[in-house]
C-alpha cells in the first residue's frame, strides 16, 4: 500500500522522459569522445617538412581509440534504443538500472583516454574491457528485468525472443573478458577484438528477422 510522499517501486510509468535522458546521456558522452583528440601544434617550417602528416600519424592510437569507443557506444545506443521498442512502461526500480548504466556510458571517454594514450598498456585494455563489460552487465540487467513474467514488456512478446535476446547480449562481455585475458599475451589481439565486435552486431543475423516477425505479429494483434 503507498502511503503519502512515496512512490511504490511497481508503479507504471512513462517511458518517454527515460529514453530522453539517455538519449541525452549517449549523445554527451559519445561526443566527448573526440575531445581526447588535440590539433598538433607545429612551427610553420615544421609544416612546410610534412611535419603535420607525421604528428597525424603518430597519434593513429588516440584516432583508433575513439574509432573502436564510438563504434562501441553506437552500439549500446542502438540496443537501448531497441529495447525500448518492446518495453511498454516502466517503474523505479529499472530508472536506477537504467541511471547506474547511463553512468557507465557516461564514463566511458576516460578508459578511452586510457586506451589511446597507453593502447599498449594491459592496465589500460584491463580498464577499458572492464568498463564494457560492466556496461554489457548493466544492460542484460535491463533485459531481465523489464522481460521477467513480462513485466514492463507487452505479454504477448515471445518467450524465444526474450531468451534470444539474452544470449546475444551476453555474448559481448564474454569476449570482452577474453580480450582482457589476451592482453597479458598480446595487447594488441586485445585492441582487434574490441575493433571487431561492433562490426559482428552490424551484420543482420537471427535475431533480425525474428524481431521483425515478432514486431510485425504484435502489430497484427493491435490491429484486431
Amino acid at each position: 500500500m503507498m502511503t503519502e510522499g512515496k512512490t511504490s517501486p511497481r508503479v507504471p510509468m512513462s517511458k518517454h522522459r527515460v529514453e530522453a535522458f539517455s538519449d541525452g546521456v549517449f549523445a554527451i558522452a559519445i561526443t566527448i569522445l573526440v575531445l581526447n583528440i588535440k590539433v598538433p601544434e607545429l612551427s610553420p617550417g615544421a609544416i612546410q617538412h610534412g611535419g603535420l602528416w607525421r604528428m597525424v600519424i603518430d597519434q593513429w592510437p588516440k584516432l583508433l581509440s575513439y574509432v573502436i569507443s564510438f563504434g562501441i557506444v553506437g552500439l549500446y545506443w542502438v540496443g537501448h534504443h531497441l529495447m525500448f521498442h518492446y518495453i511498454k512502461h516502466t517503474d523505479r526500480v529499472f530508472l536506477f538500472l537504467n541511471n547506474i548504466y547511463l553512468m557507465v556510458i557516461a564514463f566511458m571517454p576516460y578508459p578511452a583516454a586510457l586506451l589511446g594514450q597507453y593502447g599498449n598498456e594491459q592496465a589500460a585494455i584491463a580498464i577499458y574491457g572492464g568498463t564494457l563489460i560492466t556496461a554489457g552487465l548493466m544492460y542484460t540487467m535491463l533485459w531481465r528485468y523489464a522481460t521477467s513474467h513480462h513485466r514492463l514488456v507487452d505479454p504477448r512478446l515471445s518467450d524465444r525472443l526474450i531468451h534470444l535476446v539474452n544470449k546475444i547480449i551476453l555474448a559481448a562481455p564474454l569476449v570482452y573478458l577474453l580480450a582482457i585475458g589476451l592482453s597479458f599475451i598480446q595487447p594488441r589481439l586485445s585492441l582487434v577484438i574490441y575493433f571487431i565486435i561492433p562490426l559482428f552486431y552490424i551484420v543482420p543475423g537471427p535475431i533480425d528477422r525474428l524481431m521483425s516477425r515478432e514486431a510485425e505479429h504484435l502489430e497484427e494483434l493491435n490491429r484486431t
